[in-house]
């Protein structure tokens, strides 16, 4: 029996394709390929995104990365986060019914600070009675920790809990603990295969 369900956020509450606005502003403004402020970006991801470094030692390791001052950097990063990020108004009704029914709704999520605080500001998270975020938790998906921390907060077993995320790899972690999971590939189809399980 589902007692609580898990969702992840970028690409499943929030619309995908932010890191690629991001990437874009930030190339336009410094006179970068966008590939290469990915490819600086994800020397830095798993650092920042479980907590091991600060969200200033980020802007100033990025920085001299790509030989850019980091003040700009971030200023123009958080700015466009703010304009492109967007929700997704159908999965949001969704959730709303599936609490309404009573059911425990979660949040898993990687998240770098600055984007985790600016949702939270915004009531992005609202729709949650709990939210694990990566880099309070010092964990990130797939890490198989990060799943069974969740289970043992929310006080639940693994065939209790319903999980559902648009990556491939986090879905197959937590199918391995038990936990029953949702492959999100778009909003038509989750709506029907979540059906199956309320």
């Amino acid at each position: 029996m589902i007692k609580a369900i898990v969702f992840d956020f970028g690409g499943v509450v929030r619309k995908p394709g932010i890191m690629k606005h991001i990437y874009t502003a930030v190339g336009k403004k410094y006179g970068i390929d966008r590939q290469i402020v990915r490819m600086q970006f994800h020397k830095l991801e798993q650092p920042v995104i479980t907590g091991k470094i600060s969200m200033k030692q980020f802007w100033l390791r990025l920085g001299e990365l790509l030989g850019v001052e980091w003040k700009g950097l971030e200023r123009v990063w958080i700015r466009t986060y703010a304009k492109g990020v967007g929700m997704n108004k159908r999965v949001l009704q969704i959730l709303g019914r599936i609490k309404k029914k009573g059911y425990n709704l979660s949040l898993l999520s990687n998240e770098i600070p600055s984007h985790a605080e600016f949702n939270e500001r915004h009531g992005y998270y609202k729709s949650f009675q709990n939210v694990f975020l990566s880099h309070s938790v010092g964990l990130k998906k797939p890490d198989r920790r990060i799943f069974i921390h969740v289970l043992h907060k929310l006080k639940i077993k693994p065939a209790d809990c319903l999980f559902i995320d648009d990556h491939v790899e986090n879905i197959a972690t937590a199918e391995k603990l038990g936990i029953r999971s949702i492959l999100f590939e778009n909003t038509s189809k989750f709506e029907k295969d979540i059906k199956n399980y309320l």
